[in-house]
């Protein structure tokens, strides 16, 4: 069993340059760690399920550039 504090939680955000069928048109922009990427997904952009699930809306590479930035 791991524990939360033995494990680093990252998340990547992936934006599509280009033709959403060829897997070359997907890059990644950047990554953050999750509790950070949670601190700054702007509240419209989700919603809690339960304790432990959150739909979170698509993104735009905008959206994605502020909560990077």
């Amino acid at each position: 069993m791991v524990r939360n504090e033995d494990v680093r939680w990252e998340i990547s955000l992936v934006a599509i340059d280009g033709d959403p069928d060829d897997d070359d048109s997907y890059n990644v922009i950047g990554r953050m760690e999750y509790s950070d990427f949670i601190a700054k997904l702007p509240k419209e952009k989700y919603k809690l399920i339960d304790a432990n699930n959150i739909l979170v809306e698509a993104l735009t590479r905008e959206d994605m550039d502020a909560i990077l930035g």
